[in-house]
């Protein structure tokens, strides 16, 4: 399953690859006062899998912190 941050990852990292957005990466469909919000999607949005090894991880290492964090973000996954 790709998640929505690993999309966005595959497609600039391949734009510039491709040699577009060496200084600028132009996203024509894309207006500047949405980007901001889908990148702030992108970093609150994590997926499922990787949010519970993160939990598994946590606890483990005894950080209660990322633990605390981990849970409360799994207890609003619907």
């Amino acid at each position: 399953m790709v998640t929505d941050q690993q999309y966005l990852f595959e497609m600039f990292k391949q734009m510039v690859e491709d040699g577009f957005g060496v200084d600028v990466i132009l996203l024509l469909n894309v207006s500047s006062n949405i980007l901001p919000k889908v990148i702030d999607y992108c970093r609150k949005h994590v997926d499922v899998d990787e949010l519970y090894r993160l939990i598994i991880s946590a606890n483990y290492l005894h950080i209660k912190g990322l633990l605390d964090l981990t849970c409360q973000k799994a207890t609003l996954i619907p």
